[in-house]
């Protein structure tokens, strides 16, 4: 995929762990689907539900390892950042 600049900083993790491992997983999605690049977005969202037994357990752990874990796609608790656009 081609990147902008800004994109690749994240990608290489010059702006921190969070956002490298959220460009890593936006990355997989794109080469999954075929696509070219990405696009320009001023909203993101991030959720989760805590009534499962699994995700209960990972509440246990912190927001971070939630948030790393359930939006990230990672095992590895990164230390989530204020948002940089709207959010819902």
């Amino acid at each position: 995929m081609r990147l902008t600049d800004a994109e690749r900083a994240m990608l290489d993790g010059r702006e921190g762990a969070a956002k490298q491992k959220a460009m890593d997983l936006l990355m997989r999605y794109g080469e999954a689907l075929g696509a070219e690049r990405l696009v320009e977005t001023q909203n993101v969202a991030g959720a989760f539900n805590a009534s499962t037994p699994s995700v209960r357990a990972l509440v246990a752990k912190g927001y971070d390892a939630v948030y790393s874990e359930l939006n990230l796609d990672s095992r590895e608790v990164v230390s989530i950042p204020k948002m940089a656009v709207n959010t819902c």
